[in-house]
């Protein structure tokens, strides 16, 4: 008898937070440097508020998935699998949705970077924002690499329903139990790669944690770089 391993990850995402990076320099009203430590931080705010964002709505749709447990014994009847296979290709294309969304942003704050450098008076020194921006990038690489493996979980998630749907068994005391050994055999196949691939995202899901924990830690103790 085949025992059913009850897949159940936990996947939120920590908030991004932020202290304006200027907001301990001294700087004369209407100045050229006050002016310009305007402008980066409404810039980098303008970042801070788009992830803050993103986490929210992220961390809502896992969240709903999460109590779903679309390969619950409790949820494995044909009526469930295959609403929970609509809902499932749902959040697949939501996750898709959502890589370009970040894509976007990377590029959105990258171009207003650049911009800013470009039109900085030559004799006008500020502070230097390039690990602020370093960071942004590695947290979105961080993201962009947890979103790709949390997609290839949901797309094998996807194939163990798919394979039900079609599929002849019976739930027996909370446990699968199917008409033919065949049967059996690849529904563990199907599971193993979902484990496999779970612990995958597990780790990416830390690696993302730690980026998160880094940029918040640099965004908080920048100290102003200004020369008078």
């Amino acid at each position: 008898m085949f025992r059913y391993r009850l897949w159940t990850p936990a996947l939120l995402l920590a908030i991004f937070s932020t202290t304006p990076i200027c907001a301990q320099t001294k700087l004369i009203a209407g100045s050229p440097e006050a002016i310009f430590a305007e402008r980066l931080n409404r810039n980098i705010n303008s970042m801070v508020a788009g992830q803050n964002a993103e986490s929210e709505e992220f961390n809502a749709h896992i969240a709903v998935m999460n109590a779903l447990q679309p390969l619950a014994p409790q949820h494995l009847d044909s009526t469930d699998v295959a609403a929970n296979i609509a809902r499932v290709m749902d959040f697949s294309n939501y996750l898709t949705g959502e890589r370009h969304w970040s894509d976007s942003l990377l590029q959105s704050f990258g171009d207003s970077m650049y911009i800013m450098s470009e039109e900085r008076p030559a004799d006008l020194k500020v502070l230097d924002a390039a690990n602020v921006e370093a960071s942004f990038h590695e947290e979105r690489a961080a993201f962009n690499t947890f979103l790709s493996a949390m997609g290839k979980v949901y797309a094998d998630v996807l194939d163990a329903l798919l394979f039900l749907h079609h599929a002849h068994y019976t739930i027996k005391k909370k446990q699968p139990i199917f008409n033919t050994r065949s049967e059996m055999n690849e529904y563990i196949k199907l599971m193993d790669t979902v484990d496999v691939d779970s612990k995958a995202l597990n780790k990416a899901n830390l690696a993302l944690r730690e980026a998160n924990a880094k940029a918040n830690a640099l965004t908080k103790q920048k100290e102003s770089a200004w020369t008078p």
